[in-house]
């Protein structure tokens, strides 16, 4: 069975659920980050900004959020990825 986008419906569904997963993430990401805001602002953002570990820190902290968040972005206008990009063999 094919679709007028030329994948198969199982190839459609597998990737729907991909994008519901980066959602559930990113939202998941957000919550921790909001109910560990107050000691987050008491424990980081006070101390010094010149140690090593506070930038380790911050690029732990925040790279995933963004990874995620730019991750859902579409790369095309339609929200598809160019054929050359992301090519997904049909079985």
């Amino acid at each position: 069975m094919s679709t007028t986008s030329g994948l198969s419906l199982s190839y459609i569904n597998a990737l729907a659920i991909g994008k519901q997963s980066r959602g559930a993430a990113i939202g998941l990401l957000f919550y921790d980050h909001l109910i560990s805001l107050d000691r987050e602002i008491e424990l980081v953002w006070t101390t010094d900004k010149r140690r090593p570990a506070f930038w380790l820190y911050i690029f732990n902290r925040f790279f995933a959020l963004a990874y995620y968040i730019f991750d859902t972005i579409p790369i095309t206008p339609a929200g598809r990825t160019p054929s050359n990009l992301c090519h997904i063999p049909h079985v």
